[in-house]
């Protein structure tokens, strides 16, 4: 630090020491440097003044001053055709690169040697003599006599889908180029306000779920605004969780009843007021007497009374009549009796018998038949009396002697009990209550009409007014403040914003290719048009190989197939390609497993940039072509994106790639500079400055951005330079004239200037017909340090 400290105070010092032998020089004369307009970045550093031709003198610039950093240009004039030229300094220092070969910067870091008033100060001179890319010509493939027949026969088979929106839409070696704007409110390849999701679904929604910051989001709870706003009103208490937990933490921050105490104007009381007043009356006026009278008493007690009766009741009645009697009654008479016990019976029965008869029979033999008497035994059925000795039971007829009840009808009288319905007359001791006449001595009331004067005590009831306080309900609206946000935040940390318009920037731009595949490239923006790529043109965002399917066609009988690279890396050699029968409903789709699919391989690897025929597969006009599909056990998934890795085979002549167009194409360079200040000191970036060549319909454009490290730089924006090289400004000179040099504190404002790594983006934009490039020769970039605050 301190070699660098001292080279810059000994720059200082003979930088004025140059100063000061030019003004001794030029004394004659009675001219300063410091008497011109020299002053002020930007000023117009000639004079008027007349001087003699090849004269030198020192000159002084104050560029601008910034946090304490100031920043001034200390050269030469050269006087030319008896005028003082412009200030300038004409060092200049070679490239030196880094070790690695890929330096952050074109050359070393090197001290200020024109700036005396920053002893800090630093910068890069680069004299890169850049320019843009030349359109190398190395196809070494073959297509279609006419590729022109070919591209449009397969994008009306399918492998075109326009306008597009999506890398997938784009097949047989194509890109989607300006993808198309649908609905929405302005391109998506431009920078504006927050997209709506659902404007465009392929690419938009994609990149909303990505990056919510580049979309438009609306609140959707059921609060009256998104509790991370403040509101006029307190906020529905159960319209969201964490705003129930904020009003139970503040209740104000939502409607709210509380008991408080009322008041009204009323009745409090009442006091007795009395007047006497006096009245003339008539009316009935009673009277207090006593004395002897007859008077009906009402008596109550026990006492015998007759009393009327009816009702059911047991009666005996004496009784003459005929009727039926039993009388019990003893004499001889005949009676059955039923007797059992052993007796001789007579039986007659009939069955068959053995009996034993006498008589003539008539015999007969085989010679002669003769007549005998003769006995026999014969069994005969027949019926006879027979005397038999049994048990049995019999009814007898006997005459005894006995006695028995009889019934018999005659005419008696009676006494006779009967439960009759009847009245009669009953004595009863009984307690009851009756109105007796007696005579007695008393004392009662009697009333009297009269009339009369009277005096009258009138009284009433008058109310005593006051104040009637009492416990009532009250009911506020609250306030959803602040401080109910900021507690609503504790609750649900991270969840606010709840709704934003987004900012479409250069990040969501960027999104439009590496989440949906597409290319920004300004051609002809929103058409979404499927764009052929043209060797040796290539994705420099994709980090490895990117595999398509060119023009195919056939030489012979033996189909070519073109598989090209454009990608950033080589491609492998036996990456797989799937061929299918046309209407497979595969095609434009990255499925898992190709039921049926026949398979051929590449066989040798694939430059970036470049194309190789395969001629090893079978296939027949028509057929559906995918290469390094993942149904394949060899699929390379080091693959940028395989959703536009399908094309149809048609068995056209193979002619010869179209004329190599040749020239220059448009091209983006960049280039990092890191900061080297000590501990305890920050970076200030300074000024940019630059030498160039800008032919007619070209033009060099420039972007920058800074961050605290090279790895935070592809998060950061860019920042445009509105200072452009053209063919009629083509320089930015340190000293001028306005708006040179571009005061980079300006461009990046107070914070990011104060970042250590800078990046800056060249654009080179070629002439129409690629003939032309802009060349820029050098450049100077600076920054000084300066104490961290």
């Amino acid at each position: 630090m301190y070699n660098k400290k001292i080279i810059q105070i000994f720059i200082i010092i003979f930088s004025f020491f140059l100063i000061f032998c030019a003004k001794e020089a030029d004394s004659n004369t009675d001219v300063s440097p410091y008497n011109v307009n020299l002053s002020g970045s930007g000023g117009d550093h000639s004079s008027d003044e007349h001087c003699k031709d090849e004269d030198k003198r020192s000159c002084h610039i104050k560029l601008s001053e910034h946090n304490g950093v100031l920043t001034c240009f200390v050269g030469v004039q050269i006087c030319i055709n008896n005028y003082w030229s412009e200030c300038f300094d004409g060092n200049e220092i070679n490239k030196i690169p880094n070790d690695d070969g890929k330096p952050l910067s074109l050359t070393e870091e090197k001290i200020c040697e024109n700036n005396p008033c920053d002893v800090f100060c630093s910068r890069w001179v680069e004299d890169g003599k850049w320019k843009a890319d030349g359109a190398v010509c190395k196809w070494p493939w073959n297509w279609s006599t006419d590729p022109a027949e070919s591209i449009d026969k397969a994008n009306k088979d399918g492998a075109a889908k326009e306008p597009c929106t999506h890398g997938s839409q784009c097949h047989q070696n194509q890109k989607c180029q300006d993808p198309a704007q649908g609905s929405c409110s302005h391109d998506i390849c431009t920078k504006g306000v927050g997209l709506k999701k659902g404007c465009e679904t392929n690419c938009v929604d994609k990149i909303c779920d990505e990056k919510p910051q580049c979309c438009e989001k609306k609140y959707t709870g059921s609060c009256e605004v998104e509790p991370c706003l403040t509101y006029k009103k307190g906020l529905t208490k159960d319209c969201d969780p964490n705003v129930k937990k904020t009003c139970d933490w503040d209740k104000t921050c939502c409607p709210y009843t509380q008991i408080e105490t009322c008041s009204y104007w009323g009745i409090i009381g009442y006091k007795k007021v009395c007047e006497w007043i006096e009245t003339y009356k008539c009316g009935w006026r009673q009277y207090y007497r006593c004395g002897w009278r007859w008077k009906e008493v009402y008596i109550c007690g026990w006492r015998w009374k007759q009393i009327y009766v009816c009702g059911w009741r047991w009666r005996e009645f004496y009784v003459c009549g005929w009727r039926w009697r039993d009388f019990y009654v003893c004499g001889w008479r005949w009676r059955d009796f039923y007797v059992c016990g052993w007796r001789w019976r007579q039986v007659y029965r009939c069955g068959w018998r053995q009996v034993y008869r006498c008589g003539w029979r008539y015999y007969c033999s085989f010679f002669w038949c003769y007549i005998t008497y003769t006995c026999w035994w014969e069994q005969t059925y027949t019926c006879w009396w027979e005397q038999i000795y049994v048990y049995e039971c019999w009814w007898e007829t006997r005459y005894v002697y006995e006695c028995w009840w009889e019934l018999r009808y005659v005419y008696e009288c009676w006494w006779e009990l009967r439960y009759v319905y009847e009245c009669w007359w009953e004595q009863m001791y009984v307690y009851e209550c009756w109105w007796e006449q007696r005579y007695v001595y008393e004392c009662w009331w009697e009333e009297r009409y009269e009339c009369w004067w009277e005096l009258i005590q009138k009284c009433w009831d008058e109310p005593i007014y006051g104040f009637i306080y009492y416990d009532c309900e009250k009911n506020y609206n609250g306030k959803w403040t602040q401080k109910c946000v900021d507690q609503y935040k504790k609750y649900n940390p991270g969840a606010c914003p709840l709704s934003w318009t987004g900012d479409w920037d250069a990040a969501c731009i960027a999104a439009v290719h590496d989440t949906c595949h597409n290319y920004c490239d300004g051609i002809k923006l929103g058409a979404g048009e499927c764009a052929e790529w043209e060797a040796p043109n290539f994705d420099a965002k994709c980090s490895d190989f990117e595999l398509g399917i060119g023009l195919t066609c056939k030489t012979g009988n033996t189909p070519v197939i073109p598989v090209c690279n454009t990608g950033s890396k080589e491609a492998p050699k036996g990456v797989p390609i799937a061929i299918m029968p046309k209407g497979s409903g595969y095609f434009g789709t990255e499925p898992s497993s190709l039921p049926g699919a026949k398979y051929c391989y590449t066989d040798e690897a694939i430059p970036a940039g470049e194309c190789r025929n395969v001629k090893s597969c079978n296939v027949i006009n028509s057929d559906e072509v995918m290469v390094n599909p993942k149904s394949n056990a060899n699929y390379n998934s080091a693959e940028c994106f395989e959703g536009d890795n399908w094309g149809f085979y048609y068995d056209a002549v193979c002619g010869y790639p179209p004329k190599c167009p040749g020239g220059f194409l448009n091209t983006i360079k960049n280039e990092i500079y890191k900061s080297s200040c000590e501990d305890g000191l920050t970076p200030q970036w300074g000024f940019l400055s630059w030498d160039a060549e800008t032919p007619k319909d070209t033009e060099i454009s420039f972007r920058v951005k800074t961050a605290k490290s090279q790895a935070e730089l592809s998060s950061a924006a860019w920042r445009s330079i509105s200072v452009k090289s053209t063919g009629s400004n083509q320089d930015c000179s340190i000293s001028g004239p306005s708006p040179c040099p571009v005061d980079l504190y300006i461009v990046l404002d107070k914070i990011d200037s104060q970042k250590q790594v800078l990046e800056l983006e060249v654009t080179f934009k070629v002439s129409p017909d690629n003939k032309k490039s802009p060349i820029l020769n050098a450049w100077e970039i600076s920054y000084s340090c300066k104490e961290e605050q």
